[in-house]
């Protein structure tokens, strides 16, 4: 895969937006990063600290579940720096694509 051989964050993006171009998978992965936010900051402010390690194993799971449907597979800790940039950059853009208003 394309996207581990990359020696910059932008190149990277191009290519992990690429995988991430269907919908259903954009959205699943909203899901999941949502999820993820909301465990963490709950866990922070309960001192439930299971859910700090339990936010990002949902995420990673709906994620693989969501790559694994269309015959992909990642490996996002060959570099989890990136992955959780481009993780919440495909956040902000989902999000927002989902309340755009959109002329037809």
């Amino acid at each position: 895969m394309m996207l581990y051989e990359q020696d910059n964050f932008e190149a990277f993006w191009l290519e992990y937006e690429a995988i991430h171009a269907d919908p259903t998978t954009r959205r699943v992965h909203a899901i999941g990063t949502f999820l993820c936010g909301l465990m963490i900051i709950t866990g922070l402010v309960t001192g439930l600290w299971g859910l700090l390690l339990l936010g990002p194993l949902i995420d990673y799971g709906l994620a693989q579940v969501s790559h694994r449907a269309k015959g992909q597979r990642t490996q996002p800790y060959r570099n989890p720096v990136w992955h959780v940039r481009a993780e919440l950059r495909l956040f902000r853009g989902t999000i927002a694509g989902l309340f755009s208003i959109r002329s037809t």
